[in-house]
């Protein structure tokens, strides 16, 4: 994994919130059979999304 792929993964973590990771599978229907079976979630809104995405 190349540097720049790491520090996007670690600024995602940083802003990741653990109530929304555990509520989106459901929602995503991310269970064995389920169409988002292999999907993670770790829970970042949208909008901190896009702020991290301008930055790299």
């Amino acid at each position: 994994m190349s540097e720049l792929t790491e520090q996007i993964i670690l600024t995602l973590k940083e802003k990741a919130i653990p109530e929304k990771a555990a509520f989106f599978p459901k929602f995503f229907k991310a269970f064995p059979g389920g169409y988002g079976e292999a999907d993670q979630f770790l829970g970042v809104k949208v909008p901190e999304q896009r702020k991290i995405a301008k930055q790299f």
